[in-house]
C-alpha cells in the first residue's frame, strides 16, 4: 500500500482539491452538473487511498501535515457526497466505488478486512472512518497519534 506522500504526489494539490470542492458545490448548488462522475468517482477513490495509506506501515513516516492533508480529503469526501441526493445518483456513485474496490482486492491492494466506501459511510463518517484508521494502526507513531487526536478534537 502507498503512503501518503505518493498518494499526494499522484493526486491534486490541497488548493486544486478546494477548487474542485467549491466548483462542484457552486455548480450543484445551481442545478448543473459540476464535476462528472468519473472525476467525483475518481475523488472519492481517491480518500480511499488516503485511508488505504493511514491503514499501512507507511504511517509511520506521516509527519503533521500528511495528516492535514488527510483530513482535508475526509471533509471533501464528506461535503461531496452530501450533494449526491437523488436515490439513482447514490446507487451509481455506490456501484463505482464497489467496483473499483473489488478491482483493487483482486489485485492484492486492500486487505480482505476492508469494506468498500459507500454515500452513507462518506456522510455519516469520513472523519471518523480516517481518524480510526491512523488511530488503531499499530504504526502510527506516538507523536503522530497525538497530532491526530490535536486535530480531531
Amino acid at each position: 500500500m502507498a503512503d501518503l506522500g505518493e498518494v499526494a504526489s499522484s493526486t491534486r494539490s490541497q488548493e486544486a482539491v478546494s477548487q474542485s470542492q467549491a466548483s462542484f458545490i457552486h455548480a450543484s448548488a445551481h442545478g448543473t452538473q459540476g464535476l462528472s462522475w468519473e472525476q467525483l468517482l475518481a475523488n472519492l477513490d481517491q480518500f480511499a487511498q488516503v485511508i488505504g495509506a493511514a491503514e499501512s506501515t507507511g504511517v509511520a513516516a506521516w509527519q503533521p501535515p500528511q495528516v492535514a492533508d488527510a483530513l482535508t480529503w475526509a471533509t471533501y469526501a464528506h461535503q461531496v457526497s452530501s450533494l449526491v441526493v437523488s436515490a439513482a445518483d447514490v446507487r451509481d456513485v455506490d456501484e463505482g466505488l464497489r467496483e473499483h474496490h473489488e478491482q483493487l482486492r483482486r489485485l492484492g491492494s486492500l486487505p480482505l478486512s476492508r469494506k468498500p466506501l459507500s454515500i452513507r459511510l462518506l456522510r455519516t463518517s469520513a472523519h471518523t472512518t480516517l481518524l480510526r484508521a491512523i488511530l488503531l494502526n499499530r504504526s502510527t507513531p506516538p507523536a503522530l497519534l497525538r497530532t491526530t487526536l490535536r486535530h480531531a478534537l
